[in-house]
């Protein structure tokens, strides 16, 4: 399976490629922000950076291929404490692939796991052994995020790995010590009962015995009171309430307890409390008083045992008298725990002085101790440096004023909180240089617990109540999000899924809603059921807002809004349905799209394609699709409109274009509009047909293209008179000389068209550089000289005449071969284009004031430079003729 995966991942190369590098440029990000961080808060590290924080992480963050060697594509420096290994040896399994490291009973075990994941699109969390470069056997946690493609396919893995031997070591020496403890629990000949907050949770079977049960279901759940005659009720209650404060063992008390046959029992009883995952637990010993000899003698052995427990326990416990009138007291006990911890090995320390032993704390800590008097232990910790141990005491005072002193080794634990706390601390960091933050739901409590930048991100006062109530929060969200969330909770609480994730949208106190990523899963279970619920929860409002515009964008047209192509296809499938029918279909050609861009710029015909889907949109009904599917080519699908009202809805929008106006020139279009009122054909087929009756209405009438043309002629000549009198002129002449030249009629027609537009292509030309004498900077005249090759486009476009174009392109070459566009020379430039060229300095020469000799003089001068010589004499003989 896995295998059907790589191949998907090879041929979507560029995706992976892209994928990696996006990883790449958000740590980059995550580098920006936290270095923007820096520069306002100088007094932090001044090198920080996520790239550091990653490599200074505990655990080995990585980003692998999906394939049968894990392949990593990138690897943090702290492999190398994990596996041995360096990142460049495990980078594209350089020296070693990820899957030989990771332990042979443990490959299949990771790769079904991730197979699943994959299967159910969801994050990943194991455990597993792997092998390290020197052969070792270890412990390590993935947590594991699947990249997936648009189409949902696996691309890549990031996640962290961390090492756990130490825990999973630690753990199994518990669960021994556990099993231990239960064996020597139940063997017991003495009645042992546990309790835990005033309620019987354990028994040994030497209780049930005692107590003439029928099996052990039947004390469990009991609160220990119930089992004890009322007349000691208020013994019991205060001995339980002084053993909760000082958490320290009650001295033997007789008590009259009941049994489940009815009889009663005198019985010695003692507490002992002891601790687990930070909660306190009561171990009752019972011994029945019989007669006084027999019970004396089961009293003495259980001392006895009591004594051999706290000799061997694995706490430190000393017993020291007080010395009358100094600061000070003796060893009278001690376990062979406490000279251990205190010295590494077992001493006889009998009467030393407390003050030798705890040399280590200072004058005042003694005042503090000798003094004490509270019940509640004085809680002290040492630094042994010679041993390098952290030694937590606990000191109190017995009913016969000695001093009793508990010690326990509490290095493991300081040196697991100081990586909690580094580790918590590069955690913060991480995540306040970005947008995620931490949630807590305590259900005991019935309170949400957010952080404070949830409250300034969303506007609301720290202390409002309403937000971190779990029954109102629900008020908070989109009504069309609740439901989401609400099945992904029942889910969750159901077991069905590891954890619950789901975007929501939340109602800020401005009342708009921000879009939120809340992640979470329980952190404390009683009965299997979350107590504690804790995750994470991201402002993502920017990211969806990008989304949807990327979403947007690759659904409309960036120009008019309107629906593209992409979408007009996949609108047409979801349209072509019976419910829908009959359904009308227009396609929209808009006329003279390219002449108005080459005549006028393409801004101009940017705004004519606007201004024209403006004025269809306003006549589009909510149900209609209105897409722009080419240059200048649109289509309306109309679902349940009749043929007849398409028409009439058409005919309304040619008649509101009409009476727009862009550069002064009316709008139009042509159209064609067609119907499916059956299943015989497919929308697809009823677009070629109105696609035919647009084009048999676009060549019915007059050209529109001409026009435009002429209207945009005559629009130029009205804000340049000049150039209209001189254009004119030129006209005039050109065809007097083709008359006077006896030119063949198809020449003279050329002639004719090329000379009242050879400078149709300055139409496009800024007004700025533009003027009447012709000269111009010399960044200007490369703009300039750009108007011929638009004229030639133009006149293509509407005249379709390549003759006529031609002559417009090249009436600025000269004929000695230094003109443009093409540099020809000679008789190699058209003749209608050689004509047009003297025609147009005679005149713009004449009508700027000069007189008729200099202009004659001039054309003399530049024969064989810019103008044909005989064309020249043809010319003045002409105009000489005519005088």
């Amino acid at each position: 399976m896995l295998n059907q995966y790589f191949i998907q991942i090879t041929l979507e190369g560029l995706s992976l490629g892209f994928v990696i590098g996006m990883v790449l440029v958000s740590i980059s990000f995550y580098a920006y922000l936290i270095y923007e961080k820096k520069q306002n808060k100088r007094e932090k590290i001044d090198d920080f950076s996520p790239l550091r924080v990653l490599e200074n992480y505990e655990g080995m963050a990585f980003s692998c291929l999906i394939n049968e060697e894990w392949t990593m594509t990138y690897v943090s420096s702290n492999a190398y404490k994990i596996f041995g290994y360096t990142s460049d040896e495990i980078l594209q399994g350089k020296h070693i692939t990820y899957s030989d490291i990771i332990h042979p009973k443990f490959r299949n075990f990771v790769r079904d796991k991730y197979i699943e994941a994959i299967h159910n699109h969801q994050d990943i969390q194991l455990e597993y052994m792997i092998i390290d470069k020197d052969n070792q056997e270890k412990w390590v946690r993935e947590d594991g995020h699947i990249i997936y493609d648009s189409l949902g396919r696996p691309l890549a893995i990031d996640g962290f790995i961390y090492g756990i031997d130490f825990y999973k070591r630690m753990l199994a020496d518990n669960n021994q010590y556990k099993a231990k403890y239960q064996s020597l629990f139940e063997d017991l000949d003495f009645p042992i009962v546990v309790i835990q907050e005033n309620q019987i949770i354990d028994i040994n079977h030497s209780a049930i015995n005692f107590f003439r049960a029928s099996s052990k279901d039947q004390i469990l759940k009991m609160k220990p009171i119930e089992m004890i005659d009322e007349s000691y009720h208020d013994l019991f209650k205060s001995r339980f309430a002084r053993l909760q404060e000082t958490k320290t063992s009650n001295l033997s008390t007789l008590y009259k307890l009941k049994r489940f046959d009815g009889t009663s029992v005198i019985a010695n009883i003692e507490g002992v409390p002891f601790f687990e995952d930070g909660q306190m637990f009561v171990n009752v010993l019972i011994l029945e008083k019989d007669d006084e000899r027999a019970f004396s003698q089961r009293l003495l052995k259980t001392e006895r045992r009591n004594r051999d427990l706290i000799l061997y326990m694995h706490e430190g416990l000393a017993v020291f008298q007080p010395i009358p009138d100094e600061l000070d007291a003796k060893l009278v006990y001690a376990n062979m725990k406490f000279s251990d911890l205190l010295y590494d090995q077992f001493k006889n320390l009998t009467y030393h002085k407390f003050s030798n032993l705890f040399d280590l704390l200072i004058k005042e800590n003694y005042q503090e101790i000798f003094n004490h008097q509270d019940e509640k232990p004085l809680v002290k910790e040492i630094y042994q440096p010679t041993s390098k141990k952290y030694l937590q005491c606990l000191f109190y005072y017995n009913n016969e004023k000695e001093l009793i002193v508990q010690m326990t080794d509490v290095t493991k634990e300081k040196e697991l909180i100081r990586k909690y706390q580094e580790e918590k601390q590069t955690l913060d960091e991480i995540l306040e240089a970005t947008d995620t933050m931490i949630w807590t739901w305590d259900r005991s409590k019935n309170k949400l617990i957010y952080e404070k930048r949830t409250f300034d991100i969303l506007g609301y006062d720290y202390d409002d109540q309403e937000i971190t109530n779990p029954e109102k929060i629900m008020n908070y969200f989109h009504p069309d999000d609740r439901t989401i969330l609400y099945q992904q909770l029942t889910s969750y609480f159901k077991c069905e899924i590891p954890y619950f994730s789901v975007e929501v949208r939340i109602r800020d106190a401005m009342g708009n809603y921000r879009w939120w990523m809340v992640r979470g899963k329980a952190v404390q279970l009683v009965d299997n059921i979350p107590l504690i619920i804790s995750g994470t929860y991201q402002d993502i409002t920017h990211h969806k807002l990008k989304d949807e515009e990327i979403k947007f964008l690759s659904m409309h047209d960036q120009l008019t809004k309107l629906y593209n192509l992409r979408a007009y296809h996949e609108k047409m499938d979801e349209l072509d349905q019976d419910k829908f029918l009959p359904i009308s279909l227009a396609i929209i050609d808009v006329n003279g799209l390219k002449v108005f861009n080459d005549a006028l710029s393409h801004s101009v015909g940017d705004d004519l394609l606007v201004k024209t889907s403006n004025v269809m949109s306003s006549f589009a009904k909510e149900s209609d699709v209105l897409a722009r599917i080419g240059g200048d080519e649109f289509v309306m699908i109309m679902p349940n409109t009749p043929i007849e009202h398409a028409e009439t809805r058409f005919k309304l929008i040619e008649e509101a274009l009409s009476e727009e106006r862009v550069a002064n020139i009316p709008i139009s279009i042509s159209y064609g509009v067609e119907v499916k009122f059956n299943q015989r054909f497919t929308l697809h087929q009823i677009k070629d047909m109105a696609d035919s009756k647009m084009y048999q209405q676009k060549f019915s009438g007059k050209d529109t293209r001409l026009e435009i043309l002429k209207s945009i002629r005559h629009e130029f000549f009205k804000q340049n008179p000049f150039e209209g009198k001189v254009v004119n002129k030129v006209h005039e002449l050109s065809m007097k000389l083709s008359h006077y030249l006896d030119l063949d009629p198809e020449t003279r027609s050329v002639i004719e068209i090329a000379s009242q537009y050879y400078n149709i292509g300055i139409f496009s030309i800024r007004n700025e550089i533009f003027n009447e004498e012709r000269k111009f900077e010399k960044y200007a005249e490369i703009e300039y000289r750009k108007h011929v090759e638009n004229g030639y486009r133009i006149i293509l476009a509407t005249y379709r005449n390549e003759r006529i174009a031609m002559a417009i392109l090249h009436h600025h070459e000269k004929f000695n071969g230094l003109g443009y566009p093409a540099k020809l020379e000679g008789h190699k430039i058209p003749l209608a284009s050689r004509m047009i060229s003297i025609a147009a300095t005679y005149s713009r020469r004449m009508l700027l004031g000069e007189s008729k000799e200099n202009v004659f003089s001039y054309l003399e001068e530049e024969k064989n430079i810019s103008f044909d010589p005989e064309l020249v004499d043809d010319f003045i003989g002409m105009i000489k003729s005519e005088a």
